[in-house]
């Protein structure tokens, strides 16, 4: 059972970084919020503000901005120089750990989290890029799976 927690905290973890800064991140915010919030109402608050400050920390990482190395309110410790893959790392890291507490804590809560990243992993294969070529030049974009036509 311990194993299964584990490995559903790292999944929503990992799928909750992946989000971060796309345009899928709002409804992700919303998903995962509403599982605190029908498993444990009193830290739903709390949440929220935690997962706005690590969203604005790895959008400032992405964008080659200095990032918080506190911690608190959503503020994770990075390594100074690591990038935007360290930042993101121990933001994943900081949130699989609290989604592992959040699940000791509220063990039916499993279901409702399982949902919510299956729900999340949907939003992330449904962001649609869109490029249109200009003065005579092509554009190479990867966004998962593509679909070419020349």
């Amino acid at each position: 059972m311990a194993a299964d927690c584990d490995m559903l905290a790292t999944s929503a973890a990992t799928t909750l970084v992946a989000l971060m800064g796309t345009a899928a991140w709002r409804p992700a915010r919303s998903l995962l919020a509403g599982v605190w919030q029908r498993n444990a109402p009193d830290q739903a608050g709390g949440v929220r503000e935690a997962l706005d400050g690590a969203e604005r920390i790895v959008a400032m990482a992405r964008g080659g901005g200095d990032v918080p190395v506190a911690r608190g309110c959503g503020d994770v410790p990075v390594a100074r120089g690591g990038g935007a893959g360290a930042v993101a790392d121990a933001v994943r890291t900081d949130w699989r750990q609290r989604i592992a507490a959040f699940l000791a804590a509220n063990p039916d809560a499993g279901n409702d989290l399982r949902e919510a990243v299956r729900q999340m992993s949907a939003l992330s294969r449904s962001t649609l890029t869109y490029s249109r070529p200009q003065d005579f030049g092509r554009h190479y974009l990867s966004a998962g799976e593509m679909l070419i036509n020349e």
